[in-house]
C-alpha cells in the first residue's frame, strides 16, 4: 500500500513553512509522520513528498528523514522514497546521510525519485550494486537469472546482489511462477 507524507503540510502543523530547520521541530514532524504512516506491512511504500520545500538543514534531515528510514528498515519488503526534492535539500539530506553513516558506522541509504528518475542517495553503494540498480530502475522487474546473464556471474552471486539491494530497502521483492519454478523478482514501484 502507498502512504504519502506531504512534508510541507506536516511542517505547517509545527509552525514551519518551506524552510526546514531546528532539530526539535524535526522531532515533532517525525512523530506526526509516524502517526500518519501507522502500521507498516510488507509491500508498503512510504512516499516522503518534499514538494514546496525550498531549504532544509542537515540536522533537520537527520532527525526527520533518516529516522523515518530507520523505522522503515524495521519492516521487511518496505520502501521509503523521497520525491520532489530540490537540489539544495537533496544536498543536505546527503550530508546528513554521510554524517550519520560515519558517526554510527552505518550503511544507511535512501531511495529518491526526482524528474521521473530513481536514484540512490548516500555514497555507500558498492560498484557492482550500482550496476544492478541501474538495470533495476530501467526494468519492470528483474531476477537473479537476469543479473547472472547480463553480468556473466554465477546465479548465487547475482542473487546476493539483489538481496543486498532488497535488505537496504532499495528494491521490493515478490514471488513469481515461471516454467522452471518459483523465483524472486525485484522491482521498483
Amino acid at each position: 500500500m502507498n502512504k504519502i507524507l506531504e512534508v510541507l503540510k506536516i511542517s505547517k502543523q509545527v509552525g514551519l513553512e518551506d524552510v526546514l530547520v531546528s532539530r526539535p521541530k524535526a522531532r515533532e514532524m517525525y512523530e506526526i509522520a509516524l502517526s500518519q504512516i501507522g502500521h507498516l506491512s510488507s509491500d508498503d511504500v512510504v512516499y516522503c513528498d518534499f514538494l514546496g520545500i525550498t531549504a532544509c538543514s542537515s540536522s533537520f534531515a537527520d532527525e526527520f528523514v533518516l529516522n523515518i528510514q530507520k523505522q522503515i528498515l524495521l519492516t521487511e519488503n518496505t520502501l521509503l522514497i523521497i520525491k520532489n526534492v530540490v537540489p539544495d535539500v537533496l544536498y543536505d539530506i546527503n550530508a546528513a546521510l554521510r554524517l550519520r553513516n560515519e558517526k554510527d558506522s552505518l550503511k544507511l541509504l535512501l531511495l529518491s525519485y526526482n524528474n521521473k528518475e530513481y536514484a540512490v542517495e548516500g555514497d555507500k553503494l558498492e560498484p557492482n550494486l550500482k550496476e544492478v540498480f541501474l538495470m533495476l530502475k530501467s526494468s519492470e522487474q528483474i531476477t537473479a537469472r537476469d543479473i547472472a546473464q547480463r553480468f556473466d556471474v554465477e546465479i548465487n552471486n547475482a542473487s546476493n546482489r539483489l538481496k543486498k539491494l532488497h535488505v537496504s530497502h532499495l528494491a521490493l521483492k515478490r514471488e513469481v511462477n515461471t516454467e522452471t519454478g518459483l523465483r524472486h523478482a525485484y522491482y521498483l514501484p
